[in-house]
């Protein structure tokens, strides 16, 4: 799926991640199946399929929370994803929220100073960007 992701068949993407979580679920892989949900998710996003994308990505949150606890990357990296839906979504201020408790846990998980904060940073700049040209 992530090849064809690359390559922006999303639809032949979204098609391969699902043959995976279906093998995932047969053998009970838990932590595998929250990680290709969640790229299901990503892949929703990235063809701009709103709906599926907070359909999944609410599936990979809540079974990150279960399977993992409420502090760890996988759920750092979920929090930036739902950001990123409401940015596009243009729910800017829920995007914000969302990045900011991905903040907080990277910060907790790794420091102050670390590449995912940084990355989740650049997204809130570019939503204040956003606002600021809806306001204006």
């Amino acid at each position: 799926g992530t090849i064809y992701n690359a390559q922006r068949d999303y639809d032949k993407s979204e098609e391969y991640y699902l043959k995976a979580l279906g093998i995932q679920r047969n053998l009970s892989a838990k932590k595998e199946q929250i990680d290709t949900i969640h790229s299901l998710a990503d892949n929703c996003l990235d063809k701009r399929d709103f709906d599926n994308a907070e359909k999944y990505l609410m599936e990979a949150l809540s079974a990150s929370r279960n399977l993992l606890g409420d502090d760890n990357d996988t759920i750092s990296s979920i929090y930036n994803s739902i950001g990123a839906l409401y940015d596009f979504t243009e729910k800017y201020e829920e995007a914000i929220n969302y990045a900011i408790k991905s903040i907080n846990l990277d910060t907790k998980l790794y420091g102050k100073y670390n590449v995912n904060t940084a990355y989740v940073y650049h997204n809130i700049a570019g939503t204040y960007c956003k606002m600021s040209l809806t306001e204006g």
